[in-house]
């Protein structure tokens, strides 16, 4: 990933600081008790200042490395499994992250309950121009 630029300095230590706190099996970023983790618990679990932190997450989001669900006042973030995996990931977890199951989504329902990545800097689309 370093030679095709997906990813700036930034975002690479805010990805491997929260692989720390991957969830086996799920990919869910968690607290070391268990719950899921905010974008203010990230910042201080992490070490990273709440407003770079939220920066990098909301580009991060934006390239399809993390993605995040949304149920009422809940936020729960996962890590793509195509570039951290924690354990036996389900084969739903690599659809959510699938830049075609967002594009069927958006035709089908009109509304999403998972927000990842639809821009062209999209870690799926690159490797996609690489192969």
């Amino acid at each position: 990933m370093n030679r095709q630029n997906l990813f700036t300095t930034a975002e690479e230590k805010t990805l491997n600081r929260l692989s720390i706190f991957l969830q086996i099996n799920t990919n869910a970023v968690v607290s070391p008790n268990g719950s899921y983790m905010g974008v203010e618990e990230m910042a201080k679990e992490t070490g990273i200042d709440r407003s770079n932190i939220r920066k990098a997450v909301k580009t991060l989001i934006g390239k399809n490395a993390l993605g995040m669900w949304r149920s009422g006042e809940n936020e729960i973030y996962y890590m793509s499994p195509f570039l951290y995996q924690m354990g036996n990931i389900q084969p739903w977890l690599f659809g959510l992250f699938d830049a075609e199951y967002h594009r069927r989504c958006i035709i089908d329902h009109n509304l999403m309950a998972f927000k990842a990545g639809k821009k062209v800097t999209s870690i799926l689309t690159s490797k996609r121009k690489v192969s």
